[in-house]
Parts: C-alpha cells; sequence; structure tokens
C-alpha cells in the first residue's frame, strides 16, 4: 500500500513566500500550489492566499533545509508572497511592474480600495492596500474583514501579505496619509 497515495498526488510547483509568525522571526520556505497555467507572480500570489484560505488546517512547506513540514494555518499571522520573480531577468520586461499609482489588472478588479496599516500579535506592522468588491450596503472595511475566512489580503507594491485574522490586534484606516 505504500506507493498507492502516489498515483492520487496532484502535480504542484513550490513557491517562496516568507511565513510569519507571532514572536518568531519571519521564515522564508516553499509552499506548494497547484501546477497550473499561472499569467505571472499576481496569480501565484492570488493561489496561495487561495491555498491559506482554503478548509485545510495544514499548510505543507519545504523550509531552507529542505525538510517538508506541516505548517499549523491557525499559527500563521501573515504570509508574504512577493509580487516580483526571484531572480531578476538579464532585461526587465517592462509589463511586469507593478505601477502602485496607475490602474493595474489587481486595482483594476475590485471596487473598493482602502489604505490600512495592521498591527499583528508580536510581529510586525504591516501599511498597504485591502482591495475587495462588496456590494453597495457593505463597502465598508469591517464589512469586508468579518466575512467568512481566515485570512485577508493585503497589497503593497512588491508584497502580497496574506493575514491570518487570529492575530489581527487592530486596523487602522490612513485617510488622507501617505502609505
Amino acid at each position: 500500500m505504500q506507493g498507492s497515495s502516489a498515483a492520487l498526488r496532484l502535480p504542484t510547483v513550490a513557491t517562496r513566500v516568507e511565513l510569519i509568525m507571532p514572536g518568531r522571526a519571519p521564515a522564508a520556505a516553499d509552499v506548494f500550489i497547484a501546477d497550473l497555467p499561472h499569467q505571472g507572480r499576481t496569480a501565484i500570489a492570488l493561489a496561495v492566499a487561495a491555498l491559506l484560505d482554503s478548509d485545510a488546517a495544514f499548510v505543507p512547506a519545504r523550509g531552507p533545509d529542505g525538510a517538508i513540514v506541516l505548517v499549523g494555518k491557525a499559527a500563521l499571522a501573515a504570509v508574504a508572497v512577493s509580487l516580483h520573480e526571484p531572480e531578476p531577468a538579464a532585461e526587465p520586461d517592462p509589463r511586469q511592474e507593478f505601477d502602485w499609482e496607475e490602474p493595474s489588472e489587481v486595482r483594476m478588479l475590485y471596487d473598493q480600495r482602502h489604505d490600512l496599516e495592521v498591527e499583528l500579535d508580536r510581529g510586525p506592522t504591516l501599511v498597504g492596500q485591502l482591495l475587495y468588491s462588496s456590494a453597495a450596503e457593505r463597502p465598508r472595511v469591517v464589512d469586508h474583514l468579518n466575512q467568512a475566512g481566515g485570512f485577508f489580503q493585503l497589497w503593497t507594491r512588491d508584497t502580497l501579505y496574506v493575514i491570518g485574522k487570529r492575530h489581527v490586534v487592530r486596523v487602522r484606516e490612513l485617510v488622507g496619509e501617505d502609505s
């Protein structure tokens, strides 16, 4: 029976992330997302976010030493996914730039945009943009954060932070401030 589960495995691809847990230094790791055609780093980052917001309690990850570990999602304060390729190409492709001030494929998908400061339990304070779509009667940040699911997304120019709601101490909207 030892080899029977191998036939049931889905093809996956390793994606480098940074795991942020309360009271610990951030740790680089690879998590495994479905091996599907992804259109750029944004699609890969969104696949990591979907993995974290799935029903599974644990996420397999490979640490810097190459060992596979199972990480309890409830212990994750945040997971940082770079929106840029790990190794810079010889010649940068201008289409890969994420110009935060110009419309992008990510920002155009959502009708709500809020600049936030998110304080994590025994961890860093993150600053970025919360992007989402909502019904007209539920446009507030609190409505979005109180929706089902254990994680929400905070975007910066370079990184998508997938934040564990249970580790958020405080969220402050940055109205009229540079973020």
